[in-house]
């Protein structure tokens, strides 16, 4: 039997952000250009259900109002830059 440190090992959490397009092992040239595409509000949600965050700790987690974030869901834009950033370091952080 997994201990829960073992199986969340296993997540990679920057796949989930990026679509598997981006992974721990991806090199930073590859993180970054990612990041200035623009993290797709889909994925985005998916990383924020895997946490299983809500959206006002989510939100405050890569540093935007509630209402912020929940416009971009409402639209389907990606993340600005500044935010796709902050979400891809939050995936980064739990990832390990």
């Amino acid at each position: 039997m997994y201990s829960f440190s073992e199986i969340h090992k296993k997540i990679d959490f920057i796949e989930i952000l990026t679509n598997r397009e981006s992974s721990e092992k991806s090199s930073h040239l590859e993180q970054i250009h990612f990041i200035h595409q623009g993290v797709d509000i889909k994925n985005a949600e998916r990383l924020r259900i895997e946490l299983g965050w809500g959206i006002r700790t989510f939100s405050s987690a890569i540093r935007t109002s509630n209402s912020s974030y929940v416009r971009y869901k409402k639209e389907l834009k990606p993340l600005n830059t500044t935010l796709s950033e902050n979400a891809f370091e939050l995936a980064k952080a739990w990832s390990l």
